[in-house]
């Protein structure tokens, strides 16, 4: 039964899913203006927007699932689950930002 104060699994997994693209978004865009502004090739400013990325899509997917009382550890934990899927988003990343 779902509680009153809790919100039910799919809206959860939207608000992650959500917070995740937002955060990929930012990651990517100030990694390029990072990159840019510092005068950067176009292979160095690709990692750093990359990681980025990856930094803030995991910080703001978490914040959802930390807000709807999922511990830390099992919300860490579902995430490193997903590396293969991660590793195939990074070099997917790397190729689109190579079409410069």
């Amino acid at each position: 039964m779902q509680s009153a104060d809790r919100p039910s699994l799919n809206r959860l997994a939207f608000s992650a899913t959500t917070h995740c693209l937002t955060g990929c978004s930012i990651g990517e865009v100030l990694g390029m203006v990072i990159g840019t502004a510092l005068g950067w090739g176009n292979w160095p400013t690709v990692v750093l927007s990359t990681v980025l990325a990856f930094v803030f899509g995991y910080l703001l997917t978490l914040l959802p699932l930390l807000r709807a009382g999922v511990a830390f550890g099992v919300s860490f934990e579902r995430r490193k689950e997903r590396r293969k899927g991660d590793r195939l988003l990074f070099l997917r990343l790397g190729l689109d930002h190579c079409r410069v």
